[in-house]
């Protein structure tokens, strides 16, 4: 029988193992996953002029291997290599090396008519802590690569091991179980991956029904906090919650009239939460209980009318916010706009935000890629 955070399931094995896990400290975790946590580095790092590159870059199908120009999520593995989640399959690069997987995220869809269609929608891809990766697809459940399993190198989740098919997002806690967490809107499912055998794990679902402070099953995004490895959900609702991955719970209600659906989440090192909304932004601070919102009306008609739809920070005093309008950054208290006008954008519509660990800022559009870096890009 093993014990997990609160949970307990019976696997077979031919030794005990035990195992005690410590809650790490920020700076030891800050230190330890830079790349997984969008940090950038020391401020006062020497680079090789040569190594630098121009600020931007783009990449798209016409000029680039990646398979689809509408980017839903970005995430970095740990070998440097950066996912790129699309409509049609996923792509990813390092050191302008390309590689894409599409058959393989393959499912099925239905119609009106009955008529049926190969999709691979991609929604998100994290990293396990056992470096096999996770794809959440929009009707096809989650599937897991792991390139160094001798006997399962693929594998697929669906109802009724996840709460839905259609998964909005997925997340995965690398420090110390392992835990993958995808959000539906019937749910949020955690995965508990075996210590004897990394092929298996055990699934649970959370919903309103067992859990008293989820306030909606209606999730949009998931993320881990690096300050305290805890995990955060968005809901439709306006809510953000909390889970230490025990027993401790926390639900923070946005205020009307700013209680959109939150659709992305990021964090910084005072531990504030960063939320994008189906209408503007906000920040939680949740030692204090406060709220900012960042509207049209509160911004000075810079964070435009509609949805924030990714929010990224460079942990210190940089936030992002991907829009319709295009690219907004919040420096201390300096507000500047990136869009088609002023700068080589792809499209002014931003959907995804990823720091990377050499500080370039990858921005995923709705036609392609931009790698954005004032030093010059560094790759």
């Amino acid at each position: 029988m093993r014990m997990v955070r609160g949970y307990k399931y019976f696997e077979h094995s031919h030794s005990t193992l035990e195992i005690t896990f410590q809650r790490l400290s920020p700076f030891f975790i800050t230190t330890l996953l830079s790349g997984y946590l969008n940090i950038t580095g020391c401020k006062g790092d020497i680079v090789n002029q040569i190594d630098l590159g121009p600020p931007w870059v783009v990449y798209n199908k016409s000029n680039s291997p990646l398979v689809d120009n509408k980017i839903n999520a970005i995430t970095i593995d740990s070998e440097g290599k950066v996912w790129f989640a699309t409509n049609d399959g996923a792509s990813h690069i390092r050191k302008q090396s390309w590689g894409s997987i599409k058959d393989s995220l393959n499912y099925f869809t239905y119609d009106a008519g009955g008529n049926v269609y190969i999709t691979r929608t991609v929604t998100s891809i994290a990293q396990g802590k056992d470096g096999s990766l996770w794809f959440g697809l929009l009707g096809g459940g989650v599937r897991r690569f792991n390139k160094f399993s001798q006997t399962k190198v693929w594998q697929s989740y669906a109802e009724p091991s996840i709460a839905s098919s259609f998964v909005q997002g997925v997340a995965a806690e690398r420090l110390q179980v392992g835990d993958v967490w995808c959000v539906t809107l019937a749910g949020a499912s955690r995965f508990i991956p075996s210590e004897f055998n990394p092929d298996q794990g055990v699934w649970y679902t959370y919903t309103t029904s067992n859990t008293s402070q989820l306030p909606s099953n209606q999730l949009r995004a998931v993320a881990v906090n690096p300050n305290d490895n805890s995990i955060w959900f968005g809901t439709h609702d306006g809510s953000v919650v909390s889970y230490d991955g025990d027993i401790r719970w926390g639900a923070y209600h946005i205020p009307p009239p700013y209680d959109y659906p939150i659709s992305s989440i990021a964090f910084d090192i005072t531990n504030k939460i960063w939320v994008g909304r189906w209408e503007g932004a906000s920040s939680f601070d949740p030692d204090l209980g406060i709220w900012t919102h960042y509207t049209y009306e509160t911004t000075d008609r810079i964070i435009p009318h509609g949805p924030v739809r990714a929010v990224a920070t460079d942990f210190y005093t940089t936030r992002w916010f991907g829009t319709n309008a295009g690219l907004i950054r919040l420096r201390d208290t300096t507000w500047t706009t990136f869009n088609r006008s002023n700068s080589p954008l792809p499209s002014d519509t931003v959907s995804a935000l990823l720091y990377d660990t050499k500080g370039n800022l990858w921005i995923g559009t709705m036609n392609g890629v931009a790698v954005f870096n004032e030093q010059g890009t560094r790759f």
